[in-house]
């Protein structure tokens, strides 16, 4: 163990000496000061990007039980050390932009004695991933854009966040690891006139091999709207294939909002988030809802769209008491399957085996809480130009329809960070405790206020982020 504490301290004294921050790989951190920079200039984002960027990064982490860390690009945080080292590639003109980022990993991880997790919960961020083909090297950050008329045309494997929350987002995060697709939309906002301005994309997912090696598509548009200081957006995502005996391809998935062939099949979630600012007191108000609707039988999922609604709603407040350092925001989601599961057919939330529980090399690609889930946030913390301290606490339940007592979580988190010139530091610390993990307590445990073998799982982890742009 000391030859491996020397080996990370050796590492991280290395990336201090040379590292900065980038709007590639964003976490919760970035997001905070990207988003904060929007209200007041001086952030690390505000100087325009150069033409050509080298950005080398390096990801150190040590973790002492589950593994942990949400919305980290499918960063995978065992029990145990780590690194994870990159070199971004990014070139950008008024018409053209590439980008390509090779990581190296390295993990020295411990095996875990664990209950096994089963369907729509196997893919939460706190399970072991077994498949050491899902955490390889690999290329990410990869792809090209064009760009001409205010119109982009796209294709890489680039994250995609899809919604006003920086903690979950019901239709599509940066929890697993970025999907490959081929994009169509507009650059920017295109103003209709000086009030009203307007943006749309759509997004075509690369086939997807499902466990039984089975293609599905990822297919989904999104309009957003801004009048003012207020944004309305809807956006639809369908996931289609995964039928062995269905002929479905590509072209298919790319034209299914067209024909809508075998649509009762296909799982989908409409979506829409209504956003609305205050600039000058530095507020930003967001409620999200979705609808997930599938078919049961010869039903049609309009009679139950309301049953498994999926809510989300947020406030982040920057200048807190006349100050422009401080910063506060709250974020609670709801993704509960219907208390009427039972007795109607209901939805849940990523819930189909077709489609691995809408997961992506192990990890969800919309809200990491996951299925039948409920998640809240509190953040607090102080941010200026060169450093930030912000601290999380957050209240997660996973199963709460299914089982009683469900898996409750706590957790409380400390990141700071330092930008100095080309140079950006992160540091996270992360204090997880799991009660009932995998559903093993049942009511005879709650009543007695006792605990199965295995039920409460307590982590630390501790992640050190560096970047440093070269050029």
């Amino acid at each position: 163990m000391n030859r491996k504490l020397k080996y990370v301290t050796t590492l991280i004294f290395i990336s201090c000496v040379s590292l900065s921050q980038s709007n590639f790989n964003l976490n919760k951190t970035k997001k905070i000061l990207f988003e904060k920079s929007s209200f007041y200039n001086g952030l690390s984002n505000s100087k325009s990007i150069s033409k050509y960027n080298v950005i080398f990064s390096n990801y150190i982490y040590i973790n002492t039980n589950l593994p942990n860390l949400e919305n980290y690009n499918g960063l995978y945080v065992p029990k145990g050390i780590g690194r994870t080292t990159s070199l971004l590639f990014y070139y950008k003109s008024n018409n053209f932009e590439f980008s390509a980022e090779p990581k190296t990993i390295a993990i020295d991880n411990y095996d875990l004695d664990l209950i096994k997790k089963e369907r729509e919960f196997s893919v939460l961020n706190d399970v072991p991933i077994s498949n050491a083909r899902l955490i390889n090297n690999t290329i990410e950050n990869f792809g090209f854009r064009l760009k001409y008329f205010g119109m982009h045309l796209s294709y890489g494997n680039w994250n995609y966040w899809l919604g006003p929350g920086i903690h979950n987002s019901i239709l599509m995060s940066n929890n697993s690891k970025g999907i490959t697709n081929l994009s169509l939309g507009t650059n920017s906002f295109i103003s209709l006139n000086d009030k009203i301005k307007y943006n749309f994309n759509f997004i075509q997912s690369n086939p997807i091999s499902n466990s039984d090696n089975i293609n599905f598509y990822i297919s989904s548009w999104h309009l957003r709207i801004q009048v003012l200081n207020l944004e309305i957006a809807a956006s639809e995502q369908k996931i289609t294939g995964g039928y062995s005996d269905i002929s479905w391809g590509y072209k298919d998935a790319l034209t299914v909002f067209l024909h809508k062939r075998n649509n009762p099949l296909w799982d989908s979630i409409r979506h829409y988030h209504l956003i609305f600012k205050i600039p000058t007191s530095g507020i930003k108000a967001f409620v999200e809802i979705g609808y997930p609707n599938r078919s049961f039988g010869d039903k049609y999922p309009h009679i139950y769209k309301d049953h498994s609604r999926g809510t989300s709603f947020g406030l982040r407040k920057y200048g807190l008491f006349g100050s422009n350092s401080l910063l506060a925001g709250v974020e609670i989601t709801r993704l509960l399957q219907s208390p009427y599961y039972n007795i109607l057919p209901s939805q849940n939330w990523y819930d189909n085996v077709k489609y691995d529980y809408s997961s992506f090399k192990g990890r969800r690609w919309g809200a990491h809480s996951g299925s039948d889930s409920d998640d809240f946030i509190f953040f607090t913390g102080y941010a200026n130009e060169k450093i930030s301290a912000i601290i999380a606490w957050n209240y997660e339940r996973h199963g709460v329809g299914k089982h009683f007592p469900p898996e409750v979580k706590f957790e409380s988190r400390i990141d700071f960070s330092v930008k100095f010139k080309n140079i950006w530091l992160n540091i996270n610390y992360e204090n997880e405790y799991f009660e009932h993990y995998g559903f093993i307590d049942n009511n005879y445990n709650v009543w007695t206020e006792t605990f199965s073998d295995g039920s409460i799982q307590r982590t630390n982890t501790l992640l050190f982020v560096f970047e440093f742009k070269i050029n």
